[in-house]
């Protein structure tokens, strides 16, 4: 036996369900990789245990990694050029920008390492940035800062608003 009702009463629909709607995940999974690559040439791989992507007010897909998040960003010799983590992030399919946050660590292939708690990913522009406080440990030195624009390999950055500068002993 199958039962339908229906109601003219609009009471019946809750207000908040847009809100609702809006937090059910479209699709999630566990331990995924996602390859990014443009004209076949790989640029970089994420990897997280665990994502769910959800519609945003406008729509548009948004991917949410709440338990920790690695990309690895590639050079056209298809080379590993440089290391992103964080503790958790979100990729947005249409604006093409991913935000990492919470002990965010990026290091590039001469071991240089950055440290913030907020990076952006700009996937067309081959590009990194953020406004939050930066430390950037070099081999001769240790840097501090409030921002940081940098292309995705970490090998040509630029520190706006620098702090400090700590010269390291050469037996550190």
């Amino acid at each position: 036996m199958t039962l339908f009702s229906c109601s003219e009463n609009e009471k019946t629909i809750p207000k908040d369900f847009e809100k609702v709607r809006q937090s059910l995940p479209i699709q999630e999974g566990k331990n995924i990789q996602y390859f990014y690559t443009e004209n076949t040439e790989l640029k970089a791989v994420l990897e997280a245990p665990y994502f769910k992507e959800i519609l945003d007010t406008n729509r548009h897909a948004i991917v949410l990694f709440d338990s920790s998040l690695k990309i690895q960003f590639y050079n056209s010799e298809g080379k590993v050029e440089s290391q992103l983590t964080a503790q958790r992030g979100l990729y947005h399919h249409k604006k093409g920008y991913a935000e990492a946050k919470g002990k965010v660590v990026v290091i590039n292939e001469k071991g240089e390492k950055l440290e913030t708690e907020q990076l952006f990913w700009y996937k067309h522009h081959d590009k990194l940035s953020t406004n939050a406080f930066v430390k950037i440990t070099r081999q001769e030195e240790i840097l501090f800062g409030d921002s940081l624009v940098s292309n995705t390999s970490f090998n040509n950055y630029k520190i706006y608003k620098l702090k400090g500068r700590i010269q390291k002993p050469k037996d550190f």
